[in-house]
């Protein structure tokens, strides 16, 4: 079979089956704008962010979801270690440094 007759058939397909056809475009095209939609909107809410925290001169950045409509930092805040974790990981720190120094 030559592509000539191929294409042939592939016209006389889409001519006897309109609708079908039809709605196979729509999903192509509703398709290929929904992912362009979202990359763009993920490009720019990045830059947003990128924007906002790019000027900051802080160390460590957190990130707490809230309610909508609650502002401010009225709730305490646990912290991710004890004192007592903090000061055995010092204590190891310390030790392994003292080591190393005396090879």
């Amino acid at each position: 079979m030559d592509s000539r007759e191929s294409l042939r058939i592939a016209i006389r397909s889409i001519r006897a089956h309109k609708l079908r056809s039809a709605l196979t475009v729509l999903g192509v095209v509703i398709g290929i704008a929904s992912v362009i939609t979202f990359a763009t909107f993920g490009a720019s809410v990045q830059a947003e962010i990128v924007g906002d925290i790019g000027d900051s001169s802080a160390g460590n950045i957190y990130i707490f979801g809230t309610p909508e409509g609650d502002e401010g930092f009225d709730r305490t805040f646990q912290p991710v270690f004890t004192e007592s974790e903090q000061s055995r990981a010092s204590t190891r720190c310390s030790h392994a440094g003292s080591s190393k120094s005396a090879q």
